[in-house]
């Protein structure tokens, strides 16, 4: 026993021993290969933490794009307006479009009471309302365009928008509540219409020769002016509605009696005798006279002599009396009523009014100087003359009791005491032609008898003047007329 237990020991010590060179052999390894490889060390440390701190900031990068895409999606996936959107400076984040259309439906509501006014003019009151106006509001089309920002195109697309609304893409939206102002200008020219009283001029009734003219006194005005009731309704309703009352301005009306008075009277007149006719032609003389006295032409209108008289005919009083055709003298039922519109035409165009037609005698008249004169005849010639002055004229014409054909136009008298003159100034004389001669059993042999005259032709031209006192102002040419000459007839008794 005591020798195995020595065995044993003695094995156990030599087991220590290899332990223990064993142990010195490592270490001894180990210290030499630590000085051997030491260089390497320290980068491999530093490349192993940067490497850490990679990851760790990698980590915490992704989480915070992880949070922030997580809320970006809640964002966008939100039934609410996205947040800088503002309508009429109200932040709409953190409400729902249905909850906007029915804040700004009651605010509409308002807007439309706002259209309820009453408009006073004087006694007379009229009602608006938003319909009757054309009321509209943009405010549903607005919202909804509020709304849509950020909600088309990619995740990536509606983000951007996110977050550029609450930097440079922020903005206010507005409102726009309006009524239809072409509307209402309209509506206000109609009741315009209704409560206006326009001025009324003394304004002239009528005229006779003996009494002169009569007028008819005028009265002031009183009216409103569309662009005032405008104003007047426009700010009622900026107001919130209500009453508004717009006075009526009292307009005068203009030139009273004792103005007119002194500014109609006789512009012009003309005397043609007629001493040297016979009973006949001057009873037409005073038929016609008596057709165109008092007439009234008004401005504009164009007065016809022969539309006037019509057809001269012995129902109508006229006769048979010595008459002009193609130089030839005659006899024709209502001859001589030429010196009538003769006299006519000299007083309207000494009136300074508008000659329209007029003919020339084919001779000289013996009443009137060349190139004054105006001859008629049923129904090609006239004469015809315009009222081109602004107020009513009227004729004067009779037979005097001294056998003058007398015309005077009466109305507005011409400034200045203004006055026209007429002159017939003749540019070329014409020869008569060679005589005409016939033979006849009516009279003794060898005695002659001139049936009809030979006489000279004339070219004539005929001006108006315009003269203040002696002094021509200006001259104008109405018209040229051709006289031909006649060669005369002549019967011979054989």
């Amino acid at each position: 026993m005591d020798e195995q237990r020595s065995r044993a020991d003695r094995r156990k010590e030599a087991r220590a021993k290899a332990g223990a060179t064993r142990k010195v052999t490592y270490k001894k390894k180990y210290h030499k290969k630590q000085k051997t490889f030491a260089w390497w060390r320290t980068p491999v440390l530093c490349v192993c933490a940067c490497i850490l701190v990679a990851v760790v900031v990698f980590s915490f990068s992704a989480v915070g794009r992880w949070r922030t895409f997580r809320a970006a999606s809640a964002q966008l996936a939100s039934d609410y307006f996205y947040p800088g959107i503002t309508v009429d400076g109200v932040d709409l984040s953190g409400m729902t479009l249905q909850d906007a259309l029915t804040r700004w439906e009651q605010k509409d509501q308002s807007s439309r009471n706002a259209c309820n006014v009453i408009l006073d003019i004087d006694d007379a009151s009229f009602t608006f309302d938003a319909q009757r106006l054309g009321y509209s509001s943009n405010y549903k089309k607005v919202l909804r365009t509020a709304y849509s920002q950020g909600r088309h195109g990619t995740f990536s697309q509606r983000n951007t928008v996110l977050q550029k609304l609450l930097g440079a893409w922020a903005r206010d939206y507005n409102v726009v509540n309006s009524i239809d102002q072409s509307v209402l200008k309209a509506q206000l020219e109609e009741i315009a219409g209704q409560v206006n009283e326009p001025a009324v001029a003394a304004t002239i009734t009528g005229f006779n020769e003996s009494d002169g003219f009569t007028f008819d006194e005028g009265k002031d005005g009183r009216v409103v002016d569309v662009h005032d009731l405008m104003d007047a309704v426009n700010h009622k309703i900026a107001a919130g509605g209500g009453s508004t009352s717009v006075d009526r301005t009292v307009i005068t009306g203009g030139r009273s009696i004792e103005d007119l008075k002194n500014m109609f009277g006789m512009i012009a007149q003309c005397k043609t005798s007629a001493r040297s006719s016979s009973d006949n032609r001057l009873t037409n003389l005073r038929v016609a006279t008596r057709i165109i006295n008092g007439m009234r032409i008004e401005p504009g209108e164009v007065f016809s002599f022969n539309g006037t008289l019509g057809k001269r005919t012995r129902d109508k009083g006229y006769k048979g009396a010595p008459a002009l055709s193609s130089g030839t003298h005659t006899s024709a039922v209502g001859g001589g009523i030429c010196q009538v519109s003769t006299t006519l035409f000299n007083a309207v165009a000494k009136s300074g009014l508008e000659i329209v037609e007029r003919h020339p005698h084919s001779i000289p008249s013996v009443y009137i100087a060349i190139g004054l004169d105006a001859t008629v005849n049923w129904p090609n010639q006239d004469f015809r003359f315009k009222n081109t002055s602004e107020y009513p004229i009227y004729i004067s014409a009779k037979l005097t009791p001294s056998k003058h054909v007398h015309c005077a136009i009466y109305g507005r008298l011409l400034d200045n005491d203004g006055a026209y003159r007429l002159k017939g100034v003749v540019n070329q004389t014409y020869r008569p032609r060679d005589a005409q001669y016939a033979y006849t059993t009516s009279l003794p042999t060898g005695t002659r008898k001139w049936v009809e005259e030979r006489y000279k032709g004339y070219k004539v031209t005929t001006y108006r003047g315009y003269f203040e006192g002696d002094k021509e102002i200006s001259r104008e040419v109405l018209f040229t007329s051709l006289y031909p000459s006649s060669a005369g007839k002549c019967l011979i008794g054989q």
